[in-house]
């Protein structure tokens, strides 16, 4: 891979010699200004290369983990920590790779700096690491993410540039292709050359919102530049995000209720193919915000994954309707999951892609045990199907119980619906009104 190659090399240090301590320490001086946060907090650097970063942080008393691909790199980064003037700074460094690590809930602030991202061909590989950011961040920790932005830089691509280091003449030609900026250096030494190559994937600030939220992230903060500037699309030359690792209940409603208000200064394009989010619900509360993710985007299969998997448990899916709805619809005597898919196969075959499908709990409560989980909520589910003389909103009380299968992966095997007042209509007429 190129990175490979290039991050191995004297001469990256070298074209990127601009890029010093002071830029270093206004950025951290960004994140510091922008959180309260303890200074002997414990600080993950993704990607730190020479350590410029780490060093800066633990300068300040944070307790830093650094790690790099690069052999080459991460033993710069600790002659720096030798020759540092400070001494028993908090800092260690070692080789991992970043789609490869999870130090599970560890981490009080996670940081990824100086675009030390996008480097692999498929989207899966590069959002792994935002996967393993939040599994490696506590509750309420911090990730601070400093990148491109894809829109500026789309606009304002300087295609050649020149410029002599020491003995060294550094060529650089950039274009944009395929959702790539690619960019190849060649660096002159009298009758020596060296060729070498760069190549990030493109995303947009809407992008990153949607998948730091698919992994539990809430964004706080956002500016485009390191002396804290409001993040402008068109105007900014980076992106910089301080986002938060929340429950995904909360995500839930931060989702639902804030839109896109960070990012206003552009209109959200409807998306070109059904969207599907879900989590590996290795909590009940995942298991919430899928079935919610899967009502929202219209989604039969997600839908289905939240109820228990026979395949992985011994349990199987049981719905209990309310009681006026167990003595009016016989259907209810032995509802099953096969049950539970033609009513909700039935009731998409009858909504609109383009209409309101929203699922709004609260006054939540979970209690769970080491296998197994009770959560209480009152619902409203809003439906704006187009079958005549069946409630497009339904509401009442629900309780979910769930467990945890061979994959300590969590699902709802039991589901019991209530009613909160004899006027409304709650979910189980719903179901029994599409399930043929």
């Amino acid at each position: 891979m190129w990175f490979e190659k290039w991050f191995s090399s004297k001469l990256y240090l070298d074209l990127y010699r601009h890029r010093n301590d002071e830029d270093a320490r206004q950025i951290i001086n960004l994140l510091q200004r922008s959180l309260s946060i303890n200074t002997k907090s414990k600080v993950l650097d993704i990607a730190c290369g020479a350590g410029r970063h780490s060093l800066e942080l633990a300068r300040r008393g944070f307790e830093v983990t650094g790690f790099d691909l690069s052999n080459f790199l991460i033993s710069e980064a600790k002659k720096n920590l030798k020759n540092a003037k400070e001494k028993n700074l908090h800092v260690k460094f070692f080789i991992k790779d970043m789609r490869n690590f999870n130090f599970k809930n560890s981490f009080d602030i996670v940081v990824n700096i100086f675009t030390s991202f996008g480097y692999f061909e498929e989207d899966r590989e590069n959002f792994r690491v935002i996967e393993n950011v939040s599994g490696s961040l506590k509750k309420n920790g911090y990730f601070l993410f400093d990148y491109f932005n894809k829109t500026y830089l789309e606009k304002n691509l300087v295609p050649f540039s020149r410029n002599k280091v020491g003995s060294y003449v550094m060529k650089q030609k950039r274009r944009i292709e395929n959702g790539f900026v690619k960019k190849e250096i060649v660096i002159e030494n009298k009758n020596k050359v060296m060729r070498f190559e760069e190549k990030l994937k493109l995303y947009s600030a809407l992008e990153f919102k949607r998948t730091f939220e698919n992994y539990g992230l809430v964004i706080k903060k956002l500016f485009g530049d390191y002396y804290g500037n409001k993040f402008h699309e068109n105007k900014s030359q980076r992106l910089i995000i301080i986002a938060q690792k929340v429950s995904y209940i909360l995500l839930f409603l931060v989702t639902l209720y804030s839109g896109c208000g960070l990012f206003d200064t552009r209109e959200v394009e409807p998306p070109s193919a059904p969207r599907s989010t879900f989590i590996q619900p290795t909590s009940p509360d995942i298991v919430l915000a899928n079935l919610n993710f899967a009502i929202s985007e219209k989604n039969r299969d997600n839908y289905l994954r939240c109820m228990v998997d026979s395949n992985f448990s011994t349990r199987r899916f049981k719905f209990f309707p309310d009681a006026v709805s167990q003595s009016s619809y016989p259907v209810f005597l032995n509802w099953n999951l096969t049950h539970e898919r033609n009513y909700y196969s039935n009731l998409l075959s009858f909504t609109n892609e383009t209409a309101s499908s929203n699922l709004f709990l609260s006054n939540i409560t979970i209690n769970t045990g080491i296998d197994s989980a009770v959560i209480d909520s009152d619902y409203i589910l809003v439906f704006d199907h187009n079958r005549p003389n069946v409630a497009k909103v339904t509401k009442g009380k629900l309780r979910f119980i769930m467990g945890s299968d061979i994959r300590s992966l969590w699902s709802i095997h039991s589901w019991f619906d209530f009613t909160d007042n004899s006027n409304d209509t709650t979910w189980s007429v719903l179901k029994a009104n599409f399930v043929n």
